[in-house]
């Protein structure tokens, strides 16, 4: 069985091609292209589709499948960072030092960095008062604040799929015709 084949799942053929192509890169707009859905639609509907329950569990199994083909695993990173650390202790390279300690520290969410976040509203940047008390959100809030936001996101028509009133097949990420 290949990476993504979807088959457990129950995904049509061109879901299932989106899987593998996803997979690649993470890129959900080039995976739909790259998968044969429109263009035009395709940040769209890579959007739907990674959010399709069938979908999301077949891009699961097709990573897991993928991390042990590879070796490459949580561990194995860790490991490394840890090991470049210690190899950079003993040779006084305290850049590269700083720089695994960094990388676990991220990996471990201690919350001692914050990403740097643009924030815009319809393309326009926040007045600078807004921006500073949205920075002062944790990664918590922010995040369980992301289902709110994203329900008060509304679409133009014509990228909705056929279940909201669309009819083009090109559009809807669940029908695979």
């Amino acid at each position: 069985m290949a990476w993504g084949d979807g088959s457990k799942c129950g995904l049509g053929a061109k879901q299932r091609q989106f899987v593998r192509e996803f997979v690649k890169d993470l890129n959900a707009t080039q995976a739909a292209i790259r998968a044969g859905y429109s263009v035009k639609g395709a940040e769209s509907i890579g959007c739907q589709l990674i959010k399709n329950t069938k979908v999301a569990q077949a891009i699961e199994e097709a990573q897991e499948q993928q991390e042990k083909a590879s070796g490459i695993t949580e561990d194995y990173i860790l490991a490394g960072i840890r090991d470049a650390i210690d190899m950079a202790r003993t040779k006084g390279q305290a850049a590269i030092v700083l720089k695994g300690l960094e990388l676990l520290g991220r990996h471990y969410k201690l919350g001692m960095w914050v990403d740097r976040r643009d924030i815009t509203s319809a393309g326009q940047a926040l007045p600078a008062a807004t921006v500073a008390t949205l920075a002062q959100v944790t990664d918590e809030q922010f995040w369980a604040l992301a289902p709110v936001l994203e329900a008060c996101v509304i679409e133009p028509e014509a990228d909705r799929p056929a279940e909201l009133g669309c009819s083009d097949p090109d559009l809807d990420p669940i029908s695979d015709e």
